[in-house]
C-alpha cells in the first residue's frame, strides 16, 4: 500500500476522454465510408491489378523495344497487346483490358530508338 501511496499519476480528465472518443469516432466512420465506397464500386480487385500489369508492360515495350502483337492470360483478367505504325519513328501501342465486367483500351505512343541511336 505503501507503494501506491508514493507513486502520484495524474488522471485524465472528463474533456480528454471525451476528445478522444470523438477523435476515434471520426476515425471509424471515416474508414467504414471508404469501405463501403469500395464495396460499391463498379471496378473489381482484378481490374485495378490489370492496370497496374499494363503500367509494367508499356514500361517493358519502351525499354526493351518489344513491338509484337501479344496476349497475357491471368486468372481474371486477360490483357491483349496490338502495335501499329503511328507515324515515322513512332509506334501506336494499344492495350485491351478485359475483366468479367469491364472491357477497357488504353493507347500510347512509344519512340522506336534505332541501333544508331543507342551508339
Amino acid at each position: 500500500m505503501s507503494l501506491l501511496r508514493n507513486c502520484k499519476l495524474q488522471a485524465s480528465s472528463l474533456v480528454e476522454s471525451v476528445m478522444a472518443i470523438a477523435i476515434i469516432s471520426i476515425c471509424i466512420s471515416l474508414a467504414t465510408l471508404v469501405y463501403v465506397r469500395l464495396l460499391q464500386s463498379d471496378y473489381e480487385i482484378a481490374y485495378y491489378k490489370a492496370k497496374q500489369k499494363i503500367t509494367f508492360l508499356h514500361l517493358e515495350t519502351i525499354e526493351e523495344q518489344l513491338f509484337e502483337n501479344e496476349t497475357y492470360s491471368f486468372e481474371s483478367y486477360t490483357i491483349t497487346k496490338l502495335v501499329a505504325a503511328y507515324s515515322y519513328g513512332v509506334n501506336q501501342v494499344d492495350f485491351e483490358l478485359q475483366t468479367k465486367t469491364k472491357k477497357e483500351t488504353q493507347h500510347f505512343l512509344v519512340k522506336v530508338i534505332s541501333i544508331e541511336e543507342t551508339d
